[in-house]
């Protein structure tokens, strides 16, 4: 077996093992599949708020979540408020957690 790193050439077959996890809904709440380009999107959204002058981003993530709740730490999103229990998905009560980061313009 060869492990390494990924690159960028691995994120098709990534998204597709990840859009496959979608309907057993326990390994993530999405329930569409997400593109390639969706990987990309945050990146963006930090890239161009100073450019649109937004001070503050926010992020509305489940709190089982967690690889959703590692990408926004990765781009410095803090956790900032808790709602717990403010969703039901298929029958379980989930909590919402609101990431946010202050933006220096």
């Amino acid at each position: 077996m060869v492990i390494r790193d990924a690159v960028e050439r691995d994120l098709p077959e990534i998204v597709y093992i990840y859009n496959d996890a979608i309907p057993g809904r326990l390994a993530t709440a999405d329930t569409v599949p997400v593109t390639v380009e969706t990987r990309a999107l945050l990146a963006n959204a930090v890239d161009a708020a100073p450019r649109l002058a937004l001070k503050t981003l926010l992020g509305f993530v489940f709190g089982h979540n967690e690889p959703s709740l590692r990408l926004f730490g990765e781009f410095r999103f803090q956790r900032w408020a808790l709602l717990p229990r403010v969703a039901e998905l298929d029958g379980i009560e989930r909590d919402l957690l609101i990431v946010g980061r202050r933006i220096v313009v």
